[in-house]
């Protein structure tokens, strides 16, 4: 089992920051003041007479193919409109662009510097679809389209986006898409389509996302190896006779408050992490949860590390829930008498509470037994009484 516990830690190390392909969002609507050379304003939400003012002046999109560029309307009908001729005057769509596009690369977890260019204005109408394809690089460095859906009554042409055996739906369409800004992202190496449009018009601009000077163009995750390889020790890890343990706990790497704790808010590599032992899980059939680890320690301090100022024995000190480390100077535990290992705060991977309770741990269940620093503490120290001397006890949070 050792050796299963170290390859899992191993593999779950070796993971990046994000296992997203896909991102998405949605923000209150803002007048973008856009005007199209040969049309006008064009006002949000995009009423029906803006549309198809836009559709007389737009080509029917052609796609590309290799080298090729065709037009093929049993492949992609959908109208376009070029950068050039679109111009947005209200300076505070570039707040909400921006907006838009740290979302994105907060999800994606890049760190280098990213640039966005407007690519096409598109009008879909009812029968408008995009059949299955993928996007090609339109500049240099290009790693992701973002697709930002105007305010327009209509109903289908959803975003359906597929990577790395999952898939994901975005409808942007229904009763409310003309009283908000809708938007996804997605990089370019996946494979996506745009379902038919059954009703009015899926009006929307089109960025392209590109990493800026010369750094390598980023791709999205491919995880599905390592998901395999994960659900292939969790099994054996399960499966050791002499162990006989039906749960595992992984700490994650950063930290979380109760009210924090949402599998869509997950920092760094816990994302990555979470996705993978989600999946891995679901192809086991075995249950998986985000839950909060409490590690309680009750015993006598070290009474050389004592603080005998504001601290004394008749008094008790009490700290609520930190990230701080443990202040050396208010006492350390000498000899532990009591320990437990629990688990509470239980979330799907939807973020939904469960009514699991609290589970108790024993110390080879838990993944990694690192130190504690950085989790947070609560640290009582308890006044001497009768022939009792001075008690502590110590909660770790994870």
């Amino acid at each position: 089992m050792t050796g299963a516990r170290q390859a899992l830690k191993t593999l779950l190390d070796s993971l990046g920051e994000s296992s997203r392909f896909a991102s998405s969002g949605a923000l209150s609507p803002v007048l973008p003041g856009l005007e199209v050379k040969g049309v006008g304003p064009i006002g949000a939400p995009v009423s029906v007479e803006d549309a198809k003012r836009l559709i007389a002046k737009g080509k029917q999109a052609p796609y590309g193919r290799g080298a090729e560029t065709i037009l093929d309307l049993k492949v992609r009908m959908v109208w376009q409109i070029e950068p050039a001729r679109c111009v947005l005057h209200n300076p505070e769509w570039d707040t909400h662009l921006t907006a838009m596009v740290e979302a994105v690369i907060g999800d994606f977890a890049i760190h280098q510097t990213v640039s966005v260019e407007l690519y096409k204005l598109l009008i879909y109408e009812k029968g408008g679809f995009f059949a299955p394809h993928r996007d090609s690089e339109k500049i240099k460095g290009m790693f992701a389209t973002l697709v930002v859906c105007l305010p327009s009554r209509h109903e289908g042409g959803a975003l359906i986006v597929e990577h790395d055996g999952q898939t994901r739906r975005f409808d942007f369409g229904g009763p409310d898409s003309e009283f908000k800004i809708q938007y996804a992202a997605f990089y370019t190496d996946c494979q996506h389509e745009i379902t038919p449009v059954t009703a009015g018009y899926r009006v929307c601009l089109i960025y392209n996302l590109a990493i800026a000077g010369k750094k390598p163009q980023a791709s999205a995750p491919q995880n599905a190896a390592v998901i395999e390889k994960a659900a292939r020790l969790l099994e054996e890890l399960f499966a050791d006779p002499a162990r006989k343990i039906d749960k595992i706990a992984l700490p994650f790497v950063h930290q979380y408050t109760e009210s924090g704790l949402d599998p869509k808010q997950l920092k760094g590599a816990d994302r990555a992490r979470a996705d993978v032992l989600f999946r891995a899980a679901a192809s086991l059939d075995y249950q998986c949860y985000l839950a909060l680890l409490t590690h309680y320690q009750s015993g006598e301090p070290d009474y050389s590390t004592l603080n005998f100022g504001p601290y004394a024995y008749g008094e008790r000190r009490s700290r609520r829930w930190s990230d701080d480390k443990i202040d050396d100077s208010a006492g350390e535990m000498d000899e532990v008498y009591e320990e437990t290992r629990s688990l509470d705060h239980w979330l799907n991977p939807d973020g939904l509470e469960q009514p699991v309770g609290t589970i108790q741990l024993c110390e080879q269940e838990i993944l990694t037994q690192e130190g504690k620093e950085g989790w947070s503490i609560q640290k009582e120290i308890h006044e001497a009484s009768g022939n009792e001397g001075v008690s502590m006890e110590l909660w770790y949070r994870q």
